[in-house]
């Protein structure tokens, strides 16, 4: 500090011997501006995170008050699946969800859901969409279930690598995955029916981000399939 010399206009150097100098000290100089009126930042009433005990947050959208479920394929995210009149939630490991610290059995998966949805829901569910697995959380809360066709029956190698493959290969299944199910048998056979702007670019993108940030895929396939 002796060796500043000279500071610009505004500026000025004081020595602290401990870091609770050096906050009192910025205390101080912020209480010298006080601030301005500004509102009071409130949560989206449409999206938000569960506390799950034992385990973590579970990130959903949508509206807690609708009798409808909808989770969302392994690999993918509640964005992807979420639609007007329903709660979408991210699974564990996806999306903005907290994750396992290693791949979990179905019935550690269902407990979690379980406890996010009986701590959300202001209703009785009516109706859970979602992988064939999640039957029994289905049963577990009394509500009809409607499986939803697999979108990923294998999954791509997407460890990071230094020439940036796995970019490619996550790009390439978004793309696949809209004209083809499943999309790694792209013919004729396995063609479907989709809306165009199921190829808009910022979709695409939304979706390979979903699948980079996805873990414990094949596991989670091998269980909720």
């Amino acid at each position: 500090i002796d060796r500043l010399g000279d500071l610009p206009p505004g500026w000025a150097a004081e020595k602290k011997v401990t870091e609770a100098e050096v906050e009192a000290a910025s205390r101080d100089w912020l209480r010298r501006f006080p601030a301005a009126a500004t509102p009071t930042a409130t949560a989206p009433a449409n999206q938000g995170y569960v506390m799950v005990p034992g385990f973590g947050q579970l990130h959903w959208l949508g509206d807690p008050g609708s009798g409808t479920v909808v989770i969302h394929n392994p690999g993918s995210a509640a964005e992807m699946v979420a639609r007007p009149g329903t709660l979408a939630i991210d699974l564990p490991g996806h999306g903005l969800s907290a994750g396992f610290d290693t791949a979990p059995t179905l019935y550690a998966l269902i407990d979690v859901l379980e406890m996010a949805l009986a701590a959300l829901l202001t209703t009785t569910p009516t109706r859970i969409e979602g992988p064939a697995g999640l039957a029994p959380l289905a049963t577990r809360l009394g509500a009809a279930f409607a499986p939803s066709a697999p979108t990923a029956p294998t999954w791509p190698d997407l460890n990071p690598d230094r020439y940036g493959s796995h970019l490619t290969r996550v790009w390439g299944m978004a793309r696949a995955e809209v004209p083809f199910a499943p999309w790694d048998a792209p013919c004729a056979a396995n063609a479907r029916a989709f809306e165009p702007a199921e190829f808009d670019a910022f979709r695409l993108h939304r979706r390979a981000l979903a699948a980079l940030r996805a873990r414990h895929v094949p596991e989670m396939i091998a269980l909720l399939g």
